[in-house]
């Protein structure tokens, strides 16, 4: 997913307000958002997040987004990769602390 993509994603699971079915004006959005709203709407749909049907609401256009399994543990996933991220970040780091205390002691030790 890209980051267009997941912005719009955060946006719709903040809009939806926890629930699976919901209404969606394109003025609900911010402006970046509503570039090529249908492309992106139908890229999430193809990854599997959301089913999406386009209608009409008093003359202007309005989306019925329903959210998939996978659209509704978006949020958990993204937790789960950051929380991935960090720990491999310390645990790169921690690595390196002790690289350098082993390689102190042995010269210490052969000097």
């Amino acid at each position: 997913m890209n980051l267009s993509r997941g912005s719009l994603m955060r946006a719709l699971l903040r809009l939806s307000g926890g629930r699976e079915r919901f209404l969606l004006s394109p003025a609900d959005l911010q402006p970046a958002l509503r570039e090529g709203l249908d492309d992106q709407l139908n890229a999430l749909g193809a990854e599997g997040f959301l089913d999406y049907t386009p209608s009409e609401r008093k003359g202007e256009r309005a989306y019925v987004i329903h959210f998939t399994r996978e659209g509704l543990a978006y949020p958990r996933e993204r937790r789960r990769r950051t929380r991935t991220v960090w720990f491999r970040l310390l645990l790169a780091g921690a690595s390196a602390v002790v690289t350098f205390l082993v390689g102190w002691l042995l010269k210490l030790i052969f000097s």
